[in-house]
């Protein structure tokens, strides 16, 4: 919990699901959408690990960078995948995040979601069906 004396969390807000709270303080200070934590992360990165759709939808329009890379090169889609966040996953597919954009260790967020066998956004994501890498496909 946040004390009330501290400044506030956005990171924090969002993971945690706190809609109201976060809406009210984006809209008086639109530059925590794409305030960075000591990981390079961005709001919208820490939404979509918590699996906060209706956030993420938010921040997206108010202008979070749907592709905005952390440290290690991690999208918000790459985190949605790696944690099976389904429908966040489908938003941010939606509204155009890169599914081929591969991080510092040139892996991608289709390769996350593989690995963990959430294969329902490897396959489906926002309605529609994603390439399959000539390399995966069967001859």
């Amino acid at each position: 919990m946040i004390a009330e004396n501290t400044s506030f969390n956005v990171h924090q807000t969002a993971y945690e699901g706190r809609y109201e709270e976060l809406k009210i303080k984006v809209l008086a200070n639109n530059r925590l959408l794409t305030q960075t934590d000591d990981s390079g992360r961005q709001a919208l990165h820490w939404a979509s690990c918590g699996g906060h759709e209706e956030i993420a939808s938010f921040l997206i329009e108010h202008g979070a960078p749907v592709d905005s890379s952390d440290d290690c090169g991690w999208t918000p889609l790459m985190i949605a995948s790696s944690a099976g966040r389904e429908q966040v996953v489908r938003l941010l597919i939606g509204r155009g995040a890169d599914v081929n954009f591969q991080n510092n260790g040139d892996h991608s967020a289709l390769q996350y979601a593989s690995s963990k066998d959430h294969y329902e956004h490897a396959l489906g994501g926002a309605g529609r069906s994603l390439p399959v890498p000539a390399v995966c496909q069967k001859v």
